[in-house]
């Protein structure tokens, strides 16, 4: 039987793959590691968590938002209160939730996401500064381009002033 680490090398060797855009055979060794995962760990670990948010990355950067929306709410439903990729997760379900054109729904996570990270980060950082870019996205989406204004130029003197100038 396969050592349970044997599933954090098979996700990130889907990592990379989906970084060089493979994105069946990343596919294809996320769901391998998430029923290893499931298998050794019980289906309420948070790795297994962790797999469902990686299998839905690499289903939505292959267009398939509903099915990428099924596994992050699968992610959702098993991380504690306060692990670190709850909020990455929330993040990924906000961008396929506007993908979808949930709007408001994407509108609500975000501004929530934006929240937390300024009471925890503050204002300078660039997790906040993008926080501030996706929320005004949905913003100009939905036609309120006064409200994104602001936002979206906190993000861009942000990264600006963090980010190389070929970022």
């Amino acid at each position: 039987e396969p050592h349970p680490w044997v599933g954090g090398a098979l996700a990130g060797l889907a990592s990379s793959l989906r970084a060089q855009a493979e994105f069946a055979e990343a596919e294809a060794l996320q769901r391998e590691a998430l029923a290893l995962n499931r298998k050794n760990l019980g289906d309420s670990h948070v790795e297994v968590a962790m797999a469902f948010n990686d299998l839905g990355r690499v289903i939505q950067d292959q267009g398939r938002l509903d099915e990428a929306e099924a596994f992050y709410r699968e992610a959702l439903a098993r991380y504690p209160d306060d692990h670190p990729w709850l909020f990455a997760t929330r993040r990924n379900l906000a961008t396929v939730l506007e993908a979808r054109g949930a709007l408001a729904e994407a509108e609500v996570i975000h501004r929530e996401l934006l929240a937390r990270d300024i009471a925890t980060l503050g204002e300078e950082n660039d997790r906040v500064a993008l926080s501030k870019a996706l929320l005004g996205g949905v913003l100009v989406r939905l036609g309120r381009s006064t409200e994104a204004e602001p936002l979206l130029r906190q993000a861009q003197s942000v990264f600006e002033a963090k980010l190389p100038a070929e970022h």
